[in-house]
């Protein structure tokens, strides 16, 4: 396989498309935010490249992107044999990205979901900039507390053991002198907070940046969780059945191949509307890695030495929101509604009784009033 350079990776296709009519919603906003990387939107199928083909040949390329079938790349030819590679391997959305890092054109890609859109220019300096440049894996949190099962580290671990040095309080890294020993690793402390284990919280499937060749290894272990996911890795990476926790297994291989990726630590924030006095959530803002890491990094220099008692995920919280300096947003992936304009008329969710449009987006300082 042969990859090189810097790009973004959407992923395509879906049930009648949706993936793909949202891919290029995506991608025109990512032009007019001002983000400048390559696009390749991935489809699965040479089926989803036919039905879409107006799309990948025509719109696609006015926004400098493309189309790319993942069976193409794996060598398979249109029909029996595709359908038996599908059949076989039970390929579903929780394979589809796995495959999407190992067969897009990039080197260092940046993944999203059709559903995110980009909230101010981004380009190559991303990819050469802290914590990309030392950790070559950036993942963005979820909403929720880690849920991985005590068995998955048992699995995995060459004794069999969790260990019970407690190196991190929620989502903040300790210092070599603030790490201790439990006692039992069946104590009081979180399990998560401990050595070896996949830091808290939840990672969201919206985005994710990574280096190709320096986290070879983690994609391909990924990609191994995700080919024996239902039934096995994923039970225990959420303690839960089905493709969400697909999301998990690029910590998961990262942490058990001790190789280092950096979660960003500006916690998630829903954006949506107030109507009829019920808050209806629409999506989800995640913030930019680069303020987030030198935000982070001046935490540290302030409490590291002088009050090293402050190093506590819920004082970094408060240190995070204090100033507009140490927190960006990057993303908004509008994903409850999807923007698909005809389900959106048909399903009367932006419009009121009255007949008055309803404005989905919230004012936050984070976003153009006119983003919408």
């Amino acid at each position: 396989l042969k990859f090189e350079g810097n790009g973004v990776g959407m992923i395509g296709g879906g049930e009648n498309g949706e993936s793909t009519w949202s891919a290029l919603i995506a991608t025109r906003m990512f032009r007019k935010m001002g983000g400048t990387l390559p696009v390749e939107v991935i489809l699965p199928r040479y089926g989803d490249y036919n039905r879409d083909k107006e799309i990948c040949d025509k719109y696609l390329p006015q926004s400098d992107a493309k189309c790319i079938i993942l069976s193409e790349r794996l060598g398979l030819k249109e029909g029996k044999e595709e359908d038996l590679f599908i059949k076989e391997f039970h390929v579903g959305s929780n394979l589809i990205k796995s495959l999407g890092l190992v067969l897009t054109s990039f080197e260092n890609i940046l993944l999203l979901e059709s559903d995110t859109l980009l909230l101010k220019p981004i380009d190559d300096n991303i990819f050469n900039m802290e914590p990309f440049n030392s950790k070559g894996l950036i993942l963005w949190p979820d909403f929720w507390k880690r849920k991985t099962s005590p068995h998955f580290y048992r699995v995995t671990s060459k004794d069999g053991k969790i260990s019970n040095k407690i190196i991190r309080d929620g989502i903040v890294e300790l210092p070599e002198k603030r790490q201790f020993n439990s006692g039992k690793a069946t104590s009081i402390f979180k399990l998560h907070d401990r050595e070896g284990t996949i830091g808290d919280v939840a990672n969201d499937s919206g985005e994710l940046m990574i280096n190709k060749k320096t986290h070879w290894n983690t994609i391909m272990l990924s990609l191994y969780y995700n080919l024996y996911g239902f039934g096995y890795y994923y039970p225990l990476l959420s303690q839960r059945e089905g493709e969400n926790a697909e999301k998990e297994t690029l910590a998961a291989a990262a942490t058990v191949l001790k190789l280092p990726y950096y979660q960003v630590k500006h916690e998630v924030l829903a954006n949506g509307f107030w109507y009829n006095n019920d808050y209806r959530g629409v999506g989800m803002m995640e913030f930019d890695p680069v303020v987030d890491f030198f935000a982070y990094d001046s935490y540290f220099d302030k409490f590291g030495e002088n009050n090293p008692n402050k190093l506590r995920e819920l004082d970094l919280k408060r240190y995070l929101q204090e100033s507009s300096d140490r927190s960006s947003a990057l993303f908004f992936r509008v994903n409850f509604p999807r923007l698909l304009p005809i389900d959106l008329i048909k399903d009367k969710f932006v419009v009121k009784e009255n007949g008055d449009r309803i404005k989905l987006f919230g004012d936050y300082k984070f976003i153009n009033e006119n983003l919408e």
